[in-house]
């Protein structure tokens, strides 16, 4: 089982962002998951 780093961005009080990566057998797959306002969208 690879090793998963991620980070958590937070902006307001409603709003967050997670970025994550996992790295096994020397490939990374990134995942990005968000909870935004509609009107933070461009």
């Amino acid at each position: 089982m690879g090793s998963i780093k991620s980070k958590d961005f937070l902006r307001g009080d409603n709003e967050t962002v997670n970025i994550s990566v996992v790295e096994t057998a020397g490939k990374s797959t990134f995942t990005i998951g968000a909870n935004v306002a509609a009107g933070s969208i461009k």
